[in-house]
């Protein structure tokens, strides 16, 4: 996992056009807390088995408490303070 794994494009108008394939995002405040439960999106082109996939993908999966994902993961046993869990525990 990377820290802070995003980019941020500053634009100057009109370069962009939005259209059903570009589309802004909002960013949070500085305030803004997780909330265990709440809904959320995640999204990449990560493998999806022996390959990956030519389309961006994406999930809506609850927020994880920090601790009870922590003592989840045999794979991630610490976690940037910058990161949140997401997902399933099974």
């Amino acid at each position: 996992l990377f820290a802070h794994d995003l980019a941020v494009l500053e634009i100057e108008l009109p370069g962009i056009r939005f259209d059903d394939w570009t589309q802004p995002i909002c960013l949070p405040s500085r305030q803004f807390t997780y909330q265990k439960g709440k809904k959320c999106v995640a999204s990449g082109w990560g493998s999806i088995g022996l390959s990956y996939p030519k389309r961006l993908q994406a999930a809506v999966v609850p927020i994880i408490d920090r601790a009870e994902c922590m003592n989840s993961s045999r794979i991630y046993t610490s976690m940037s303070r910058s990161a949140f869990c997401a997902g399933y525990l099974e």
